[in-house]
């Protein structure tokens, strides 16, 4: 277990016949969880720099910025006898940004997510992408999710689109925290074409409700006590067709949007969910839709509850 105020490293805690040895750091599945002053940090630290190693990145200058792909600009390539041979490379290189993005560095996860839709297509933009987010994760490898002893109540859905980076489809960005805990992300292409960003950002908030209502449930079975949510978005035009009094699907574009914005708004008044307008600059979900500037990435950071670390 780890070690807390009161106990010593090196210690034996003993409860129902099970001895367990105090810590302040160990490691599972790659990842190291950490006993750090301010909270408990997750890392994946270590891992990284054997990857990095192996990769003939460890003693390369690193960035603190994200490769901005040329996306919606490129031919496709074609495909001549080492194309099959460039594209698994490129799968086994996103495989293993993957397990970073999922676990401790939600801040690559909107870069992972163009490059996987570009590498069938064009692998060798693919792989450029790939080394930029290696050189991106080597300048900032002691970067791990910092999470604190918070009383929240109140489950923050922040949810976020890009309208159409590439000029087809838009993506998604969202991201559950309990106080200043994140507890979920996810960074996602859209399922169809929108027409404007009043259009796009009702699919994010459609996906992050849908993902908010079951963890609500999760938590109130684990702590049994009432959690309350509170939807944040950014766009007013959204906003406006999730909360209006009554829904006019003939109003909309499609069906398909029309029934989505329905589901929406009933779920915010079946599970009594309020919906905040905030700007950009302070939604977590920002930058999980987007390659971001290197100053609203470090700000984005921190609205992820990352923080550097050094062991």
């Amino acid at each position: 277990m780890l070690r807390r105020c009161g106990v010593t490293e090196g210690d034996t805690f003993d409860k129902h016949g099970i001895s367990c040895p105090v810590v302040s750091e160990f490691s599972f599945l790659g990842t190291q969880i950490v006993n750090h002053p301010d909270g408990i940090l997750l890392t994946q630290r270590r891992w990284l720099l054997q990857e990095l190693a192996n990769r003939g990145w460890a003693k390369v200058q690193g960035s603190h910025s994200l490769p901005v792909p040329q996306e919606g600009t490129l031919e496709p390539e074609e495909r001549d006898h080492s194309f099959a041979e460039r594209l698994k490379h490129v799968q086994s290189e996103l495989g293993s940004l993957m397990w970073l993005g999922l676990r401790s560095r939600p801040d690559i996860c909107s870069t992972i997510g163009v490059t996987a839709c570009l590498a069938a297509t064009n692998p060798r933009e693919a792989q450029r992408l790939c080394n930029g987010l290696w050189k991106y994760l080597r300048g900032t490898v002691d970067w791990g999710i910092l999470y604190t002893a918070s009383g929240a109540t109140t489950l923050d859905i922040h949810t976020d689109a890009s309208f159409s980076p590439g000029g087809s489809r838009s993506r998604s960005g969202i991201v559950l925290k309990v106080g200043n805990n994140i507890i979920s992300w996810k960074s996602l292409r859209q399922a169809l074409t929108a027409f404007s960003a009043t259009e796009s950002e009702p699919e994010g908030m459609t996906l992050g409700v849908e993902l908010a209502v079951k963890q609500r449930i999760m938590m109130q079975e684990i702590n049994n006590a009432e959690v309350s949510c509170v939807l944040h978005a950014d766009n007013t035009g959204a906003i406006n067709l999730a909360t209006r009094d009554q829904m006019v699907w003939t109003r909309m574009r499609t069906r398909h949007y029309a029934l989505r914005t329905s589901w929406l708004r009933d779920q915010l008044i079946e599970e009594g969910i309020p919906v905040e307008h905030c700007r950009t600059s302070e939604l977590a979900a920002d930058g999980l839709t987007k390659v971001l500037s290197k100053g609203k990435l470090d700000l984005a950071r921190g609205m992820l509850g990352m923080i550097k670390w050094k062991s």
